[in-house]
């Protein structure tokens, strides 16, 4: 996890995050089912206290890329009002 250089992460009361799934192999994927297999790792983060809730998050529609090692980004950007 980055946390550009802080030792805290940060404690954040809104977040709009932004995950990035990629595969080797290409295939049409359902959105839906992508944002529902991020709860566990949506809990994570209000588990380690990056997230005070997870009940005021906007989560973008996910972005899928083909690559040679299959992995998932999660970007968590504070929302300021």
């Amino acid at each position: 996890m980055v946390l550009l250089g802080r030792k805290e992460p940060p404690l954040l009361e809104r977040a709009r995050i932004r995950s990035t799934f990629i595969y080797k192999v290409r295939r049409v994927r359902d959105p839906d089912n992508l944002i529902a297999s991020l709860k566990s790792a949506i809990d994570g983060l209000r588990d380690c206290k990056i997230l005070k809730d997870d009940n005021l998050l906007t989560i973008e529609t996910p972005i899928i890329l083909i690559g040679e090692k299959p992995k998932l980004i999660l970007e968590v950007f504070p929302v300021v009002e």
